[in-house]
């Protein structure tokens, strides 16, 4: 039994120190893209897919309307929605012709579809993506054209969610750093297998290649993990932003109900996944929880498998909090690191067996 939680511990030795190689590798690519640009910056065409989002739709056009890089479009997708978000659109479009709506047929109805539909819209070859309900800094558009330098890649972006004094927040936003610490490790080091929808770029002859290969078609959401797998078995670049001006902030889930529901989605996407990546992610949870297993099950040798594991991951997530601008979440670590975990044992099953019907 020691003998199983020194090979768990050493695991999550392990993976927390190739996330913290794939993430220094990641800052420097990004670097390298953005100081071997030269030339006219490229037109881009932001896609937003919008379905009953007129409250937080003023907001995100009021962003968009603010962005610092010199020739770009907003393409918002209407998809079927029952309140305001089309005629504010529109409306905006009579003053700023920059901004346009456009609907979305019936037949291609969710998410997934009303983004293919605003590609299809673009009038510009390199396409942005973000939520309804994100709110980008003035320069992330300057920064995602900068990210993709003269290559034909695929740029990926961290989505932090905005703070709020609550318990459910910092739990929130713990997950998502470490998410984005696994996403910008594994494209640091050659391996991508997700990224965010809501801070995602690439240009449209990527999206034609790879629509009608990509698995999950029947999936709710998560497709942009999907997407990523596929890109790289392909042989398309994929490469991380850790420009701050390249975040893009939302709100968070302001209760555990509507935050569970949206990890269903997230989570209902790993059915999908490559064999490899699920035995991968496999390993690194599960050795995760062997390791705080361990003093329950042999007393202090278990307490310094589970010291050695924060012995490495701490410093690790400080180095990456910095990066991400979340340094206040380091204090509390392991105790986020505890409920992160419960919550992924305790929904992944139900995201996987009970995925949700509605985006």
């Amino acid at each position: 039994m020691l003998f199983v939680f020194a090979v768990s511990a050493f695991a999550q030795i392990s993976f927390w120190i190739a996330i913290w190689i794939g993430v220094r590798r990641a800052a420097g690519d990004t670097d390298d893209a953005g100081g071997m640009r030269a030339g006219e910056p490229r037109p881009v065409s932001v896609v937003i897919a919008a379905r009953d989002a007129d409250e937080t739709l003023p907001e995100l056009l009021d962003t968009l309307a603010r962005q610092d890089h010199p020739v770009f479009e907003v393409v918002v997708v209407d998809d079927g929605s029952h309140d305001r978000s089309a005629e504010l659109v529109a409306g905006l479009s009579d003053r700023d012709p920059r901004f346009r709506v456009v609907g979305n047929p019936i037949d291609r109805r969710g998410k997934k579809g009303a983004v293919s539909t605003g590609i299809h819209e673009a009038r510009h070859n390199l396409i942005a993506l973000a939520d309804a309900d994100c709110r980008p800094r003035p320069g992330w558009l300057s920064a995602v054209e900068r990210a993709h330098r003269g290559d034909t890649v695929i740029v990926a972006g961290y989505g932090p969610y905005a703070r709020s004094r609550s318990v459910l927040n910092t739990i929130v936003r713990y997950e998502t750093l470490a998410t984005a610490m696994m996403t910008a490790g594994t494209i640091g080091l050659g391996y991508p297998y997700m990224a965010v929808g809501r801070n995602l770029s690439y240009p449209k002859e990527i999206f034609e290649n790879l629509r009608n290969q990509a698995r999950g078609q029947d999936l709710l959401s998560g497709e942009d993990d999907l997407f990523i797998q596929e890109a790289s078995r392909a042989g398309f670049g994929v490469r991380y932003m850790l420009d701050p001006e390249s975040f893009v902030v939302s709100n968070a889930p302001e209760s555990f109900r509507s935050w569970i529901h949206q990890k269903r989605r997230h989570l209902s996407t790993s059915r999908s996944y490559r064999i490899s990546v699920i035995a991968l992610l496999a390993a690194f949870h599960g050795s995760s929880m062997m390791c705080w297993i361990a003093p329950l099950a042999v007393g202090w040798p278990g307490v310094l498998f589970l010291a050695a594991k924060f012995a490495v991951q701490l410093p690790v997530t400080a180095s990456a909090a910095s990066r991400f601008g979340e340094k206040g979440l380091v204090a509390c670590l392991p105790l986020l690191d505890l409920a992160w975990l419960v919550m992924l044992l305790a929904v992944t099953p139900i995201g996987v067996l009970f995925p949700p019907r509605k985006w």
